[in-house]
């Protein structure tokens, strides 16, 4: 707040609580005190809202708005580009950074349920992004790449994707942000774990520990 605002907004109270005391005279004293009341009983009412439940219950709320956030950032950032979902610029991200993938492992890469995962294989090949070859030592293989279409497709959504990923962590300082990423490396490689077991009963896990 810039200070010609804090004056104006002092004298907009000022004058509130003027007229609500009917009275000429402006008692001081009383108005910064009136002016401490509303504000603690305004910090205290955010706080019944934003901190009223745990930690625990917070961190799943806000992960799950930061997934939203994110989800409509790269849906409008894809929207010209050959990847009909977000999740098929994922699948494609995926096999441009590790290289030819089975089926599976590629699913398991993207930590998701089977079916989807074959959905989105399927539609990838059907749109020319990603074909299937042998397996060079498993002849009952086959193995999932990008085909040169695909390739080239990813390298432009890379550039599309770009400025979504800075608008995403843009509040944060460099530290701010380091510091998140190693903390979201941390839970992704405890909870991949529970994935890779096909563990999913969070009471269960947690009595494990």
């Amino acid at each position: 707040m810039t200070i010609e605002a804090l004056i104006k907004h002092l004298v907009d109270q000022a004058i509130a609580f003027k007229l609500e005391s009917k009275t000429d005279d402006l008692d001081f004293g009383l108005f910064l005190d009136e002016l401490k009341k509303n504000h603690e009983a305004a910090t205290q009412e955010q706080g019944k809202i934003t901190y009223g439940r745990n930690s625990a219950e917070n961190t799943l709320i806000h992960v799950c708005r930061i997934y939203r956030y994110t989800h409509g950032y790269l849906k409008n950032a894809l929207q010209d580009s050959k990847f009909t979902t977000d999740m098929d610029f994922a699948f494609s991200a995926a096999l441009h950074r590790r290289g030819p993938l089975s089926k599976m492992d590629l699913i398991r890469e993207m930590v998701c349920e089977k079916s989807f995962g074959m959905e989105v294989i399927r539609r990838l090949l059907r749109n020319g992004l990603i074909e299937q070859k042998p397996h060079p030592t498993d002849g009952r293989s086959t193995l999932l790449e990008l085909t040169p279409f695909g390739l080239g497709e990813t390298f432009k959504a890379y550039g599309m994707v770009a400025p979504a990923a800075t608008l995403l962590s843009k509040p944060l300082s460099e530290t701010e942000s380091t510091s998140l990423t190693r903390i979201l490396e941390r839970l992704d490689q405890y909870h991949l774990a529970h994935y890779l077991e096909g563990k999913q009963d969070a009471v269960a896990l947690l009595e494990e520990v």
